[in-house]
């Protein structure tokens, strides 16, 4: 059937199905611990990146109601993989040194290309964010995401949230379910929880 010609009922089963799918196959990544340490040195985004993606898919992709999204692990899967990434025990990278977390007391880091640079840095952003949307709430989780985000943005030299939202909407964002939730993260770093 063309799709000009489904019924609006066959559009959002076809929707749903779509959604389906994605989440299926986002549950079905493995986590970092099953790669070789070889994998998990080069490759440190991996991890909170699918955890992230998993947050943004319980939003976005395949809804769940607030009572059945599982952001509690989630939030806690998520700050372990990036004090990993960090290499810090958590206390947040020196921001100052100049280097991202993943570059930061690492030998032999690979340079990036200021186009790779703002990229991965706007995917870094991104999963600070989702977990700062997931966290809202949750006390010291939601002041370790925001610790975090205002330490990215002095590194990308950030000060509006238009400059967040244009780095967060080049990676995955949907105004209508994510704009809330990031502009409350937002609001809620620079007020205060």
């Amino acid at each position: 059937i063309p799709w000009c010609a489904q019924t609006s009922e066959e559009v959002s089963t076809e929707r749903k199905s779509v959604g389906e799918v994605v989440q299926a196959n986002l549950v079905s990544l493995p986590a970092s611990y099953e790669f070789p340490d070889s994998y998990n040195a080069i490759y440190r985004l991996y991890e909170p990146c699918r955890l992230a993606a998993m947050v943004y898919s319980m939003l976005v992709i395949f809804p769940l109601p607030a009572a059945n999204r599982p952001f509690k692990q989630l939030v806690a899967q998520l700050i372990q993989s990036l004090i990993t990434v960090d290499g810090d025990e958590g206390s947040g990278w020196a921001a100052e040194s100049g280097q991202w977390p993943w570059e930061y007391e690492r030998e032999g880091s690979q340079d990036l290309t200021p186009e790779e640079e703002e990229r991965v840095s706007c995917l870094y952003l991104w999963i600070i964010v989702m977990g700062g949307i997931a966290s809202r709430g949750m006390g010291p989780n939601s002041e370790w995401f925001a610790t975090r985000f205002e330490q990215t943005l002095q590194m990308k030299g950030m000060s509006t949230w238009e400059e967040v939202k244009q780095c967060v909407t080049s990676i995955m964002w949907m105004d209508s379910v994510c704009d809330y939730g990031g502009l409350a993260f937002w609001r809620e770093t620079r007020d205060g929880f």
